[in-house]
């Protein structure tokens, strides 16, 4: 009985401390067309957007905004060579493994 009990107690922690990601952690950023060929575009998420001090920040809000359009992809588009300026895209993709959507 004991040994039932701590197996309990064990499975009953362990469930309670799963990691269980954001809905932003699951989407994909990508910066190649290519990778999206068997997906669908859902929609321009940003008109050009300065990169100044990095991507977290602009990133954030396209993330979110990828997800609240049903999107598990994110295409970033250079808008200058040296990708200061960008815009974004969110894309479905099919999940490997699965009915393909």
């Amino acid at each position: 009985m004991k040994r039932l009990s701590l197996a309990l107690v064990t499975c009953l922690l362990a469930a309670g401390c799963t990691y269980r990601p954001a809905p932003t952690d699951l989407v994909r950023i990508v910066d190649t067309p290519a990778d999206l060929r068997v997906c669908k575009r859902l929609a321009d998420i940003s008109g050009p957007v300065a990169t100044t001090g990095g991507f977290g920040g602009v990133t954030r809000g396209m993330l979110e905004a990828t997800v609240a359009v049903g999107g598990t992809d994110l295409l970033l588009i250079p808008v200058h060579n040296d990708w200061s300026v960008v815009r974004a895209a969110a894309y479905r993709c099919p999940v490997t493994g699965s009915d393909g959507w």
